[in-house]
This record gives structure tokens, C-alpha cells and sequence, in this order.
């Protein structure tokens, strides 16, 4: 019984660990690594983020927040008033309104971030590449 137990626990556990970047409260100062988790998922209004490491996806669905990181592959916004500051971005796509994405670097070589923008009063602000 004993070994039963302890293997429910240790098949539950993982899929705990895959969720340590997903912030679904309001008004919070966090930071998260993404190294340890590589997506993150903002679902909260009103919070600071900071992300450290390099991040895969990160997803923001909520209103009013604040995020600086150092590195992005793929940032989707589809909430509005956000403010972004990644220093290295791949592909940004905004559907939400109103919302600020600044970067200094963007992954590719020779030109900026490819950036989907649909919303409506967003701005998209970066570093040119130098040639």
C-alpha cells in the first residue's frame, strides 16, 4: 500500500512543477524563472513581473500589469493596457489594446522582432539592428 501511495505521489508531482510561472491573482510583485519553467502565463491585473532567464512563450491575458525580462522567444498578448520590457524578443503577437511592448534586441540577426499586431493603440517600440 505503501508503494501505491508513493507512486501517486510521484506521478503527481511533475505535473506540479510545470506550473510555477502562472500568476491568475491581482495586485502581486513576483518573479519568476524561466529556467525552471520556460512558459508563462499571466491570467492577473495590476501585477509586477519580473521574468529571469530565457522565456519560451509568455502569456498574457490580463489587464494593467507591468513585465520586464531579459529574454523571449514568443510573447502573445491578448489583454489590454499591459506594459512589456523584454531585452530580446522573436515574435510578439498583440490582440489586446493599449498595450506597450519595448525590447533593445531582437533574436534574429539582422532585423527586429516579426510582431502580429491587431489591437488597437498599441505601441511597439525597439532598438534598430545595426548593420
Amino acid at each position: 500500500m505503501k508503494t501505491l501511495a508513493f507512486a501517486l505521489a510521484l506521478a503527481v508531482m511533475p505535473s506540479l512543477a510545470i506550473a510555477e510561472n502562472h500568476l491568475m491573482d491581482d495586485k502581486k510583485t513576483v518573479t519568476y524563472d524561466c529556467g525552471k519553467d520556460a512558459s508563462t502565463n499571466i491570467m492577473g491585473n495590476d501585477n509586477t513581473i519580473t521574468l529571469t532567464g530565457a522565456c519560451d512563450t509568455v502569456n498574457i491575458s490580463g489587464n494593467h500589469n507591468k513585465v520586464t525580462g531579459a529574454s523571449a522567444k514568443s510573447i502573445n498578448v491578448s489583454g489590454n493596457e499591459n506594459t512589456l520590457d523584454i531585452a530580446t524578443v522573436e515574435t510578439a503577437n498583440i490582440s489586446g489594446n493599449k498595450n506597450g511592448l519595448t525590447w533593445k534586441k531582437a533574436n534574429a540577426k539582422d532585423k527586429g522582432p516579426a510582431v502580429n499586431n491587431v489591437g488597437t493603440g498599441n505601441k511597439v517600440v525597439g532598438t534598430a539592428p545595426s548593420k
